[in-house]
């Protein structure tokens, strides 16, 4: 029976076999391997690709980030996978090149060959492509974020220069950008695009699509209340049981007031004001001089 065979046969248990450790060169890599090797025969894909997230894998074997990223190397420099990372859905998908893994246990256990141990990397020593692409969501969104302030300060700084340059002598065409930057439709562009970026880095996701457009114009009108979209992600993502994926756009709009009601208050629902008593006209002299009729 072929290695991979058998291994594949074993079931769901995450299995660990330190001999293995010949062929990767790594503990963590033998253990990412072998988990591929579980999950081969189970994917949905007839080119036997598996699509999995990092916290997918550190769930199923306990492999943090920093360990999935030495391992893949490993497997990747011995020629052992092959992988590509899906940024639009966080998502690396994996083959097994089983082939290769079946001559290399051959060659190992027949002699010919001797134990494989790669040599670890040098600090500051160049990363493969594919890791190079790859980040974790933290440093994704962090970048994008910055990203985002940088084009925020080099349009400011235009229109600071263009407004110098209208009060010039010499104005030109440029005028028209300036009077243009100074327009309600301008402004607003600008704020949308701004809360859009504070909702993404606070909760580690892409905002695109027509509930998400929706919640973003309703935390704009929000925020021009008083009510800035900062302090509702904070509230949100304060929660005891927080997950994203339990928070759609229209649950957020619906609770997006509750950020905002202050411990003291207490309930939800606020009492309403007290209603002030109305005074009756007075009754008019001819009505009130006639005489009762019996």
């Amino acid at each position: 029976m072929k290695l991979t065979n058998y291994i594949m046969d074993l079931g769901r248990p995450v299995a660990y076999y330190p001999e293995l450790k010949q062929i990767t060169g790594s503990t963590t890599a033998t253990i990412l391997l072998c988990q591929l090797l579980y999950w081969t025969p189970r994917t949905k894909h007839k080119d036997k690709w598996i699509y999995k997230t990092n916290y997918d894998i550190e769930e199923e074997t306990g492999l943090t980030y920093n360990e999935q990223k030495t391992a893949k190397k490993k497997l990747k420099e011995n020629n052992l996978i092959s992988y590509e990372v899906k940024r639009l859905d966080r998502t690396t998908r994996y083959r097994v090149r089983e082939e290769t893994l079946n001559t290399m246990w051959e060659s190992v256990k027949s002699g010919s060959t001797k134990p494989i141990h790669t040599p670890a990397v040098p600090d500051g020593s160049d990363e493969p492509s594919e890791e190079k692409n790859e980040g974790s969501p933290e440093e994704y969104f962090d970048k994008k974020w910055k990203d985002g302030e940088k084009s925020r300060k080099e349009f400011k700084d235009f229109v600071k220069d263009s407004r110098a340059k209208k009060e010039s002598k010499n104005p030109d065409l440029v005028d028209g950008v300036i009077d243009a930057s100074k327009s309600y439709g301008m402004k607003k562009a600008e704020k949308i695009s701004e809360i859009t970026l504070k909702i993404e880095k606070a909760l580690k996701i892409n905002v695109s699509g027509k509930y998400w457009e929706d919640f973003v114009e309703f935390a704009y009108v929000r925020e021009k209340k008083g009510e800035p979209v900062g302090k509702f992600l904070g509230w949100l993502t304060s929660q005891a049981d927080y997950e994203i994926k339990f928070w759609s756009p229209q649950r957020m709009m619906t609770f997006y007031p509750q950020a905002f009601i202050d411990e003291d208050d207490g309930d939800f629902v606020r009492a309403l004001p007290k209603r002030k008593k109305k005074k009756n006209a007075p009754m008019p002299d001819s009505v009130s001089n006639m005489k009762k009729i019996n």
